[in-house]
């Protein structure tokens, strides 16, 4: 029984060290005195927090020159130039890099092409590519970066880091962090591309951290992530907010997972690129379906089947779930937002719940850097996490 006592001690100490260091990276700087009122702990705790974070250089106290008459307030913050995180996200058309900040500060943004019939080396040594080419031309030495986090689409085993199934590269159970682990020497944490985003967007808009979130995404693919009771739902193997493999057309298109008619069959470019081949018209792009829609019935049927499918996809997303808000974001609200207002439009007339009840509906433009904040904030995360369990010493 005793045994147990200094480890709960210890997760304890951890636990009210990372919750004052979460108090001044959503303030951005506070005093002593408030993170004490705040948290509600002794002033003496507060103190060796503070020093403990001080001595690991993640804050620094300054003076704060008030008009006031009287001492001058000291301020803590988070540091700037001390630890440097990178953060990717990996997708079947391409892969984004960039390197951030403790502060949250973008330094620098760069990516390159990929295509689905690449092995996972061959990803990773893009991967690599790009990070290197990151350092050079932010003249930063490696030894200054302390964490790596990736999103990736498909099934994402985030505690164990494994890639379990990636249809759109043919990838299964792939130890992808350890591999990528190795060719930096960093550590790497990784999560499903719709998980990162939501983070993202959590980190982006403080206010949605108090609501119950739902994420949309349609682009290469279709997926959903949760945000609910201030945790972001996984499911019990991380599989959750997996929409655009509802099968909602037996008998359909054939999609990437092996399966007939996902809901993804009926929205993303491929799919439907495919539909309008084997009809024997020659169309190459989603583009040219909704330019011809207008004169080809066949293309007409095909555009309103991507409104009606996506409106279908929001308001199952509210049935399910029942939040305060749903966003959607991806290459489709960038590209085709007319057929995504069209979409919402649509789904506001059929969404379950009236009156005031009724769940928001809202859009999120630029969607590719939410992949790379939300996996910034899990790397850093990770990195302080690791940092202070391995410096706590006695309880308090």
């Amino acid at each position: 029984m005793t045994s147990h006592k200094p480890q709960c001690q210890k997760d304890m100490k951890t636990s009210n060290i990372m919750m004052v260091f979460n108090l001044i990276k959503q303030q951005k700087e506070l005093s002593r005195a408030d993170i004490a009122k705040t948290v509600k702990m002794s002033a003496t705790s507060i103190t060796r927090i503070i020093n403990l974070l001080s001595e690991l250089k993640i804050v620094y106290e300054s003076h704060f020159n008030s008009q006031h008459l009287g001492r001058k307030s000291m301020l803590l913050r988070l540091t700037d130039q001390q630890y440097y995180f990178c953060t990717g996200a990996i997708d079947s058309d391409q892969i984004l890099l960039s390197i951030f900040t403790l502060t949250g500060t973008e330094l620098i943004h760069v990516a390159a092409p990929t295509s689905a019939a690449l092995h996972v080396e061959e990803v990773c040594d893009i991967f690599l590519d790009l990070y290197e080419k990151a350092l050079k031309e932010l003249q930063l030495e490696t030894s200054k970066i302390v964490y790596v986090g990736i999103s990736l689409i498909g099934l994402v085993d985030d505690t164990r880091g494994l890639s379990l199934f990636v249809p759109q590269f043919n990838w299964s159970t792939t130890h992808i962090a350890d591999i990528i682990s190795q060719k930096i020497c960093k550590p790497v944490c990784i999560n499903n591309d719709v998980k990162a985003m939501l983070l993202g967007i959590l980190y982006e808009t403080p206010s949605y951290l108090e609501k119950n979130i739902v994420l949309l995404h349609i682009g290469t693919g279709v997926g959903a992530a949760c945000y609910y009771n201030h945790e972001l739902f996984r499911g019990s193997r991380n599989f959750a907010g997996e929409i655009g493999h509802t099968l909602v057309d037996p008998g359909g298109s054939k999609c990437d997972c092996g399966r007939r008619g996902c809901l993804q069959t009926m929205i993303v470019e491929k799919f439907l690129v495919q539909k309008v081949h084997d009809a024997g018209i020659p169309v190459d792009s989603l583009d040219e379906i909704l330019a011809l829609s207008g004169r080809n019935p066949t293309l007409d049927k095909i555009k309103q089947n991507i409104i009606t499918y996506i409106s279908m996809a929001i308001c199952n997303l509210e049935s399910i779930f029942n939040p305060d808000q749903i966003i959607i974001t991806g290459s489709y609200v960038d590209s085709y937002r007319e057929l995504i207002d069209s979409a919402i439009q649509k789904a506001n007339h059929d969404l379950f719940f009236p009156g005031e009840e009724r769940t928001v509906i809202t859009i999120k433009e630029s969607w590719y850097k939410y992949h790379l904040l939300g996996m910034f904030q899990s790397a850093q995360k990770e990195f302080i996490m690791d940092l202070v369990e391995s410096n706590v010493a006695t309880p308090y």
